[in-house]
This record gives structure tokens, sequence and C-alpha cells, in this order.
């Protein structure tokens, strides 16, 4: 069930993820933690992928904010049920959870920016450059909507060399990186 949850979401085709996803929470022992915060986890990130879609579908306030309280339920009791060992798995779910704080605009009381340096610290105690570099680029990108230019670039640089490490594993995100650099510092010198 878990698979075809993942399979679906890959295709984006969230009507059947969704479905197979809470399935195979409900086929979970009560003492299978992981794997129940494994499957909340990915239905979180369901609920933050029908946020994205309504966005651009021009759906209404009330329904993605629907949308992203399910994913912020979903990725709070996912971080609820992982044990702390699995720090690939902190790290994912910290991830997921500043980008719905971020979409929620809690950017400016510091909660999306909390749980993505949460993100960064799990994934470099488990050695994930990439997982790192995620982490500070999604910081670089909510300092930069809170006009925070300067702690922007020193992040959006240190998520570069993060993905160069990658070398053409990476290069769509060392290319994103590099247009994001490039947007602070446009933005930076309209402000001067």
């Amino acid at each position: 069930a878990y698979s075809l949850g993942i399979a679906h979401k890959s295709l984006r085709d969230l009507a059947k993820s969704e479905p197979w996803l809470q399935r195979s929470l409900e086929l979970r022992a009560a003492g299978d933690r992981m794997g129940r915060s494994r499957s909340l986890a990915q239905l979180g990130y369901v609920a933050y992928e029908r946020f994205l879609e309504g966005r651009t579908a021009g759906e209404p306030a009330d329904v993605l904010s629907g949308h992203l309280q399910n994913g912020l339920e979903f990725a709070h009791q996912a971080l609820d049920m992982t044990p702390l060992d699995a720090v690939g798995q902190l790290s994912s779910i910290h991830n997921q959870l500043g980008n719905l704080y971020d979409e929620a605009g809690q950017k400016v009381k510091g909660v999306a920016l909390n749980h993505y340096r949460e993100a960064i610290r799990y994934a470099e105690s488990g050695g994930d450059l990439y997982g790192t570099a995620e982490g500070r680029r999604n910081i670089a990108i909510a300092l930069l909507n809170a006009k925070n230019f300067t702690d922007a670039r020193d992040y959006a640089l240190a998520a570069l060399r993060n993905y160069q490490t990658y070398g053409t594993g990476a290069k769509e995100r060392i290319e994103d990186t590099l247009a994001l650099i490039a947007a602070i510092d446009k933005a930076t010198s309209s402000q001067s």
C-alpha cells in the first residue's frame, strides 16, 4: 500500500496516492513507529502538494488553508513517531515542516526557520550533504522573502557549495541555486 501511494505520488496523481498512503498507515502495527512515521510524512507531503496545486489553480483561501493544516498535522504526527536515531527521517520532516510553515506565513515568527535549522542539524549529523544543502537553500529563500539579503546570500552560497560536491548529479539544483543568488543580488542592489 505504501509503495502504491509513493508510485501514484511520483506520477502526480494525488487522488490515488492519498488513499493508498492512508491504507498503509492503517495496516502498520502500532509499534512500527518508523513505518507509521513514513506513512504520516508522505500524507503530509501529499497535503502540501495539494496546497501548491490548489494555489496554482486559484482555489479559495479556506481550501488552501485546509491543505496546509492537514499537512502540518500529518508532519507533526510523523515527527512525534520518529525515533531519535532516525536522523534522515527527522531531517526530512523538519524540512517539510519548514516548507509548510513558510507557506503559512510563519517566517516572521521564525517557526519555519527553526524547522529548517533542525533539518540542517539532522542532515549534518547523518552526513547528508544534499539534505544540508536543501535546508540551507530553503532558509535562503525564506530570508530573501523576509528581505534579509545578507544572510540569504550566505545560506545560498553554503547550499551551492554542498550541491557542487554532487557534480552533475545536482546540476538542476546548482542552476536553481545560482539563480537564487542572482535574485538575492538583484534585490540587494535595488534596495541600495
